[in-house]
């Protein structure tokens, strides 16, 4: 009997230590598991869906193409859809085409409303999909009518994946921006920087008294206080 108090009273250290331990730190377990979701390890898909204006600042009366394209950040889609907004006080579709278009079977045609400022699309690419950082979806067509900032905007939108789940993998969309002026105003921005500001007014101060063309904004022969005025009525911050 005497043999085994040493391992006993080794027990019962070794159980106040561990009480001791838990008091202050927490339950201890003797045996503890991590579990992995092994999902939250992949890197997670994405696609981008953008609207790309060939250019972004437009006078009234000017035609302006605007492509909506697919970025799907290499992985095969086989199905795209979504509705496009835009303001039609300053621009108005006249025509959308589907001309090397990434969509094989369009299970509703593109269509659009100035009405509304709408347009929609929803189509289908047949296997084996499509995979690419600019797929084409459909070209729009606008006409500028008024000065004036607009923003073409993406909404309710769906990519899918070619996995056979029909996964939506959009997200992000990023709008197109178009800025149309008045014709007089565009000629006011003398240097092409997209404003009417103090820049200009110096480049036509330098050829005051000259017949520069592009400083004369009337058209009459020489830069004088007529242009200058002209500026200052279309002068922006």
């Amino acid at each position: 009997m005497r043999r085994y108090v040493p391992y006993v009273v080794l027990f019962a250290l070794l159980s106040i230590v561990v009480l001791f331990y838990s008091l202050y730190r927490g339950p201890v377990s003797i045996l503890s598991f991590k579990l992995f979701d092994s999902s939250s390890s992949e890197a997670q898909v994405a696609a981008v869906l953008r609207a790309v204006p060939l250019n972004d600042t437009f006078t009234v009366g000017d035609a302006i193409t605007v492509a909506l394209v697919v970025d799907t950040k290499g992985v095969s889609i086989n199905a795209v859809g979504g509705n496009i907004t835009y303001s039609s006080d300053n621009v108005e579709i006249i025509d959308i085409s589907t001309t090397d278009s990434i969509i094989n079977y369009w299970v509703q045609e593109p269509k659009f409303s100035n009405a509304s400022g709408t347009a929609s699309f929803s189509g289908v690419v047949l296997s084996p999909g499509f995979t690419g950082s600019a797929g084409n979806i459909v070209t729009l067509s606008f006409k500028a009518k008024r000065p004036g900032k607009t923003s073409i905007d993406i909404t309710d939108a769906q990519v899918l994946a070619n996995d056979g789940l029909g996964t939506n993998i959009l997200t992000d969309v990023i709008p197109g921006t178009l800025v149309v002026k008045d014709k007089q105003t565009q000629r006011m921005d003398i240097n092409g920087n997209g404003k009417v500001d103090l820049s200009d007014a110096s480049i036509l101060i330098f050829h005051w008294g000259t017949n520069d063309a592009q400083s004369d904004l009337n058209g009459d022969g020489i830069v004088n206080l007529k242009d200058l005025s002209m500026w200052a009525a279309k002068f922006t911050k």
